[in-house]
């Protein structure tokens, strides 16, 4: 997908510099921040990469049933 991922502490300050912000809990599969505090992140919408990520996201839950039926696409 050509993505660098990078796992590191940030402050707060470069975090509301970000061009887009996202969480990543298994809960909820990509949780798209939109503002810190008040402060929008980028434009205050959800950024390209989170919606990328939520489609190959949502691609593998729609598919995982099937491989653990035995089905297969």
């Amino acid at each position: 997908e050509g993505l660098h991922l990078e796992g590191r502490p940030f402050s707060l300050s470069e975090a509301r510099a970000a061009r887009e912000a996202f969480l990543t809990p298994a809960s909820t599969a990509v949780t798209p921040i939109v503002t810190i505090n008040g402060t929008a992140v980028g434009n205050g919408k959800p950024g390209p990469v989170a919606k990328h990520l939520r489609q190959i996201f949502d691609q593998a839950v729609e598919i995982a049933p099937l491989w653990a039926s035995g089905e297969r696409r």
